[in-house]
């Protein structure tokens, strides 16, 4: 019996300690300016060079009323980057910044409180509010309660250049909430950015090369003739600094008169192949300057290739074709806004004695260099 009756004292006990513990908790409620952070739509300003980018910052205002004097302790739950930052995306983060509070009418200070062991805190100065500590109202030295807090969190964001490098219009979003523990009550915060593609427009001089008309006569009969001139002006053009490639793309595959891999069909007439061309860029220029070359790959992107020995790139069926900024770059394509550069064409008809020239014959060339955003 002795032992049922000290089983009954103590969850007497346990059930006491509760019933005090909800009884503790003071009346109090909160309110947050607005509850959806917008940073709006993101875009990576030309200009900026350095690995972090400012995305700038929201801020909120946060009143506390409790009915009594109160601990007014508040911590920001969110996902922590670090112990100083929050994690937003990936590629991005947060920080908090707390001004202007005031407790009961009257200017306080928001220190963050540490826990030192043993279930005690101690109080420290930080520009900050920082994941997984609590921020209290101080004036000259002491930690104060009351009844009223009011109080700004400005929330400033950051990203990495990478973030911005995305095929299509991306949405940030993260979740946040502010606490009271000794109130019991909190507030959701969503932060919000939507993040803009970079896009880039190709354009040619002339969207063909014409040769005009040549004689039959004018053919060699054992071995190709080139045909003179043949140049057309590259433009790509962006409205912000983007990472992409140009894909060749062959129209008239198996039509060249002679295979090698530059060489691109000019068709097929009275059942003969026409002849061949090859295509080759020269003389880039790019914004931001500094120098650009050609750099390729034929694995589409997984690795790639430094400027031909020629200065430029004889282009291929299938290769992609992005710029850098040194001629030896073998890391992929660099970010540029604009880049302009010169297509040079070498076109050679086949030999006469393969050819039917009872007929007109006409140059049926043709290739699309697509963009790809990488």
């Amino acid at each position: 019996m002795k032992h049922v009756n000290s089983v009954k004292a103590v969850l007497g006990l346990l059930v006491s300690s509760v019933m005090w513990s909800a009884q503790a908790l003071a009346e109090c409620t909160m309110d947050v300016s607005q509850p959806q952070l917008d940073f709006g739509m993101l875009q990576r300003d030309n200009t900026i060079r350095s690995e972090k980018i400012a995305l700038g910052e929201r801020s909120v205002s946060i009143n506390v009323s409790c009915e009594r004097d109160s601990d007014m302790t508040l911590f920001l739950r969110g996902t922590a980057l670090d112990s100083e930052r929050f994690k937003w995306d990936a590629h991005s983060n947060y920080r908090v910044r707390l001004s202007g509070a005031s407790l009961d009418g009257k200017p306080v200070v928001m220190i963050e409180t540490v826990p030192t062991g043993e279930g005690a805190v101690t109080a420290v100065a930080s520009e900050f509010w920082r994941p997984g500590r609590g921020v209290v109202p101080m004036t000259e030295g002491r930690v104060m309660q009351g009844k009223h807090l009011r109080l700004q969190a400005s929330f400033v964001g950051e990203a990495a250049t990478q973030a911005f490098r995305v095929r299509d219009n991306t949405e940030w979003q993260a979740q946040a909430m502010v606490e009271l523990p000794s109130g019991g009550v909190s507030r959701e915060l969503t932060l919000r950015a939507e993040i803009n593609a970079a896009s880039c427009v190709p354009t040619l001089s002339k969207n063909s090369v014409d040769y005009g008309k040549r004689m039959s006569n004018t053919l060699a009969t054992s071995g190709p003739t080139l045909l003179t001139g043949g140049a057309v002006d590259l433009t790509i053009a962006c409205d912000a600094a983007a990472l992409f490639a140009l894909k060749v793309i062959e129209n008239r595959p198996g039509t060249a008169s002679m295979v090698a891999p530059v060489n691109f069909g000019l068709g097929i007439a009275n059942g003969a192949p026409i002849g061949f061309y090859t295509v080759s860029i020269q003389g880039v220029s790019s914004v931001p300057g500094g120098g650009a070359h050609p750099t390729g790959s034929r694995d589409d992107g997984v690795s790639w290739m430094a400027t031909e020995a020629s200065g430029g790139w004889a282009l291929r069926p299938g290769d992609w074709v992005g710029f850098h900024h040194t001629a030896a770059g073998t890391l992929g394509p660099d970010e540029f806004t604009r880049v302009t550069a010169t297509l040079s064409l070498m076109t050679f008809i086949a030999p006469a004695s393969q050819l039917n020239l009872t007929r007109e014959i006409l140059l049926d060339g043709s290739i699309t260099l697509e963009m790809t955003y990488l």
